[in-house]
């Protein structure tokens, strides 16, 4: 049996009687193909292709990868600039994702029924079986009052964004050395700032209320299934300002923090349809094998060392405080151990996944606003100049994108892209089995859970829980 999942670019597998299930990923972009022997730059733009929601942090790991094989750094001013854009791009991904991806399955079926016009913000998971228990209709009616100024919130965000990047979710203003784009003006500051105060409603008040009152509901949402899975974060953009919120970099593993060595960063390809030498491949051969052996997916394995980990807001919050990075995240975790019993915050559950979203929010929020209103926008946005792309090198960017770590690795040689590597925080989130029969957090949870008992409504919540973008892991 199998069903089209919503807001999940794949289809799910499952076998009540057999306890058996699968993620399968629609379809394969072949970025990774198409950029083999083009132009270096286009892989900023190509990139961005992947994803509606993590689209400019692909443009952004792009760019730094590209200005590591330069050996080129961005301008003060270009550098802030990249870092509000991507705080803020992702402060609109984690309001979408809420709103519009994981409550849906939540709400009540028949208060949709009765009021089709929530449509034009999401369709209802149709998969709902007779024992799947949802939010009254009062609880919904509650939920919906909200929806209003999501709607708001998200059309500030989007124009706020657009200031810097000419258009959204993808934008065309990264070049190595900096940014293009008009000259910075007090005007156009201020009626960005405008713009992000209209935010402070949702993002202060109403989105963690109904968090919170969504893990009242269901108390489920705040069980831990392991205590020992590991955590990444590639850490935040350099501050280059006073007072601004930054995440650490690290691996915590076994209770043990540790720098992060990419060399140690692998991919399994085992039941995928990838060959697996497609690295390098020309996007006009065939990188692929539809009958490969118990290949189901597009979505490759990410493991650091051969071990699966957790990335996202709550892992990057919790390796800072690990590793004693930044006050005020420490700050922030301490705010979690108030839901949460600290030895299990380490952890995962679903909770705490919700509730770091809304805590990194707010943070990006004062960061926006105190980075914006301490910029020096006399200074000049990129390096200038041309690109010499002749010499053969390699190019590593890294940054954290709204669902975790984001890695972009580019080989060049004689002006072309000899191999391009992409991993997303799904390769990691969403993996399926390795080599060593190991899975991805979300697959291991749901493999904890009994699958005859199971209904596809609540397997779609847990993937839903982990930032769920087939598409975005499937390049």
């Amino acid at each position: 049996m199998k069903q089209h999942l919503y807001n999940i670019e794949g289809i799910l597998h499952f076998n009540n009687q057999r306890g058996e299930f699968s993620l399968r990923s629609g379809r394969s972009l072949n970025l990774e193909g198409r950029l083999f022997n083009r132009f270096p730059l286009e892989a900023i733009s190509l990139s961005q292709q992947l994803s509606g929601k993590s689209a400019i942090h692909h443009g952004l790991a792009a760019v730094l990868a590209l200005e590591d094989y330069l050996q080129l750094k961005p301008t003060q001013t270009a550098a802030i600039l990249r870092r509000v854009v991507s705080e803020l791009a992702t402060l609109h991904a984690h309001l979408s994702y809420f709103y519009l991806e994981l409550l849906p399955d939540y709400l009540s079926p028949s208060y949709l029924k009765r009021n089709p016009q929530w449509g034009f913000y999401f369709t209802p998971p149709s998969y709902n079986s007779r024992g799947d228990r949802f939010l009254s209709l009062d609880e919904t009616r509650d939920f919906m009052a909200h929806y209003p100024l999501v709607r708001e919130t998200l059309s500030h965000l989007e124009k706020a964004i657009c200031s810097f990047t000419g258009k959204f979710p993808a934008g065309l203003w990264l070049i190595p050395g900096g940014i293009t784009a008009p000259p910075l003006e007090r005007d156009r500051i201020m009626a960005v700032l405008r713009h992000l105060e209209q935010c402070k409603d949702l993002i202060e008040r109403a989105w963690p209320e109904d968090v919170k009152q969504l893990i009242k509901a269901f108390p489920e949402l705040g069980q831990v299934f392991s205590k020992t899975l590991g955590l990444l974060s590639f850490g935040s953009f350099p501050p280059l300002l006073d007072n601004v919120i930054s995440y650490s970099a690290g691996v915590y593993q076994g209770h043990r923090l540790e720098p992060v060595n990419e060399l140690k960063i692998t991919e399994s390809l085992q039941g995928t349809f990838y060959k697996d030498s497609f690295y390098g491949a020309d996007s006009s051969k065939i990188v692929y094998d539809l009958a490969k052996r118990d290949a189901q997916t597009w979505i490759k394995s990410a493991r650091y060392e051969t071990e699966p980990l957790l990335c996202g807001a709550l892992a990057r919050m919790l390796v800072t405080h690990f590793g004693g990075g930044n006050a005020e995240i420490s700050d922030l975790v301490q705010t979690l151990d108030k839901s949460f019993h600290f030895e299990e915050l380490g952890s995962n559950s679903a909770a705490a996944r919700l509730i770091s979203l809304f805590l990194e929010a707010r943070a990006f929020l004062k960061n926006s606003f105190q980075s914006l209103l301490d910029l020096d926008y006399s200074l000049p946005l990129n390096q200038g100049g041309n690109f010499d792309f002749s010499k053969r090198g390699i190019g590593l960017g890294k940054c954290e994108a709204p669902a975790g770590s984001l890695l972009h690795q580019v080989y060049i040689d004689k002006g072309k892209v000899l191999n391009y590597r992409v991993v997303t925080a799904q390769n990691w989130n969403l993996a399926g089995k390795d080599e060593f029969g190991k899975f991805g957090p979300a697959l291991q949870e749901i493999h904890q859970q009994d699958l005859p008992r199971t209904s596809p409504l609540q397997l779609s919540r847990i993937l839903h829980s982990y930032y769920a973008q087939g598409l975005d892991a499937s390049q």
